[in-house]
């Protein structure tokens, strides 16, 4: 199909300071809240954990040198459905743009939706509708993205700052307050039948979701500022330092609790971390953090899958309205 020339014109405002928000703010959601617990079981030796996850932030970082490579020559909205279409034609394309608008991408956004509104849930006492509050915050990210991109962009550089103060905060304090029980060889044998070969895919399976978004700002590609300059360094910069990040926190968590603690309750390993720290009172606190989080990260699908459908659009992949300014 050819492409469509009675379109919104995007402007390229975006820095590397905003596509590095971007970068960090999808990669650091729920991942890192749930999956170092279920690592820890599958593993159950500090070394081989804290291994893994350098390896995964490794192979995420060669990742993006591919991808900033074809997002440089090929700067323009849209991402992964870009390069799909320029590779194998409008077909592929269809089908990998779609595939981004209405499942991995529509569905994450709903998911992180529904857990925004059961941590809102909890700091109201339990009280409201879940599906409720869950419509009202995607109504609320909405109104957000109608004002434009300069407030969605400045919304996500706020919170991914936030995000990443909590994030050093909560390793800061388990490293600082911990005795590092979790790296005493008396303790840290591996538990159950996958730690082995199995062990290893499982736990790589889990790192790898927690590394997943790490491509999202090429789809702001053609909103980027000097993309040629700027998308390798957003990228892998913002790769790196995530790695870093989960890195200190899982020596956080290592710190507090041992690798058999951490695999008796992964979902609540955060949480555990600061009340073993700080006592049952700083759980609140800690049920903000993570909101804080979900939050940050669901603005980037907001941010992301709009430039989809604009890339989409401009091919007569989908309706001519995602076109407009």
């Amino acid at each position: 199909m050819s492409a469509n020339t009675n379109t919104h014109n995007l402007q390229r405002v975006l820095r590397i300071r905003d596509g590095m928000a971007v970068t960090i703010g999808m990669i650091i959601g729920a991942g890192i809240l749930r999956t170092p617990g279920l690592i820890a079981g599958y593993l159950g030796d500090p070394w081989l954990i804290l291994g893994l996850w350098f390896f995964g932030g490794v192979v995420v970082a060669l990742s993006t040198l591919v991808l900033a490579e074809m997002s440089a020559a090929l700067p323009e909205a849209g991402g992964k459905y870009v390069y799909a279409r320029h590779a194998w034609g409008d077909t592929m394309g269809f089908v990998t743009g779609w595939s981004e608008l209405l499942v991995s991408r529509g569905f994450s956004g709903a998911a992180k939706a529904v857990a925004i509104a059961e941590y809102v849930r909890i700091l109201m006492g339990n009280r409201g509708n879940i599906q409720i509050i869950a419509l009202a915050v995607c109504v609320g990210f909405f109104f957000l993205h109608t004002r434009g991109l300069k407030a969605s962009s400045q919304f996500q550089n706020i919170t991914t700052v936030i995000k990443v103060f909590i994030v050093v905060a909560i390793a800061a304090a388990g490293i600082a307050a911990g005795d590092f029980i979790g790296f005493q060889p008396a303790l840290t044998e591996a538990s159950g039948p996958t730690a082995g070969l199995l062990g290893f895919a499982l736990a790589y399976q889990s790192i790898s979701f927690a590394y997943y978004g790490w491509e999202d700002a090429a789809k702001m590609a053609e909103e980027v500022k000097d993309p040629g300059t700027a998308l390798p360094k957003i990228l892998v910069g913002g790769a790196l330092a995530v790695m870093v990040l989960y890195l200190l926190m899982n020596v956080a968590f290592l710190a507090v609790l041992t690798p058999a603690e951490m695999a008796a309750d992964p979902e609540l390993i955060a949480a555990l971390t600061i009340s073993t720290v700080f006592g049952d009172a700083a759980g609140t606190a800690v049920t903000a953090a993570a909101l804080i989080i979900l939050v940050s990260s669901l603005n980037v699908n907001f941010l992301g899958l709009p430039r989809v459908a604009y890339g989409l659009a401009q091919h007569g992949l989908s309706p001519q309205i995602f076109t407009k300014g």
